[in-house]
């Protein structure tokens, strides 16, 4: 079973996501706070949702270490320069808020091929 972490503040947000994902047959790990690069290592995830406020930088964090370097990350923004964003951090695709979930499942399947 694929394991997921989503790490979003928005509580609604992540309910939504998690509970979808969770009945599409993946194993969910949600976090309303930025996790330690060393939590994230401990549960590596084969995917990560990352909100982009203030995670850039755990992005790119994620990105440089040999560890996590192959993990695909989507960031999940309402921020409307988010390709901009997603590409300075080395993220691996991001959705726009607010998202059609169908979308963001098809991404998540796309990610996980």
């Amino acid at each position: 079973m694929k394991k997921i972490l989503i790490m979003e503040d928005d509580a609604d947000t992540l309910d939504i996501i998690g509970i979808t994902l969770e009945e599409n047959g993946y194993e969910v790990r949600q976090s309303r706070k930025k996790l330690s690069l060393g939590r994230i290592i401990e549960l590596l995830p084969n995917l990560i949702l990352l909100d982009d406020r203030d995670h850039g930088d755990m992005c790119l964090a994620l990105k440089r270490n040999s560890l996590t370097k192959h993990i695909p990350i989507i960031l999940l923004s309402t921020n409307p320069d988010i390709e901009h964003i997603a590409t300075t951090c080395k993220a691996d695709g991001f959705v726009s808020k607010p998202f059609d979930i169908n979308r963001l499942e098809g991404k998540v399947k796309e990610m996980l091929r």
